[in-house]
């Protein structure tokens, strides 16, 4: 078990650590993004509106956070660019994928 443990981590050390950043995805970007963002890379996707003031401030916090996590994907979408009938009184909506 601790060697399938240590492999595992091994595995995840040499992962990309070039994230660092949340980036804005369109509804073209999210498969490739998200879907196939590869083995061992968790995804945390933001749907929001700059018109929500909690989006707004989600989005600041996501900005800080990306830095000291890089080996996770942070994204955010405009909600209803990514899912055009997305109801704007269900924002903020923060998604997370394991392992995309």
């Amino acid at each position: 078990m601790k060697a399938e443990q240590a492999n595992k981590k091994d595995h995840l050390d040499q992962l990309p650590k070039h994230f660092g950043f949340c980036k804005l995805i369109s509804k073209q970007e999210y498969i490739r993004e998200v879907n196939e963002a590869g083995e061992g890379v968790d995804v945390i996707l933001h749907l929001y509106k700059d018109c929500v003031d909690e989006c707004v401030l989600i989005n600041t916090v996501l900005e800080q956070l990306a830095p000291k996590f890089p080996k996770i994907k942070f994204l955010k979408g405009i909600s209803d660019k990514i899912v055009p009938i997305f109801p704007d009184k269900q924002l903020p909506y923060l998604l997370y994928y394991k392992e995309g």
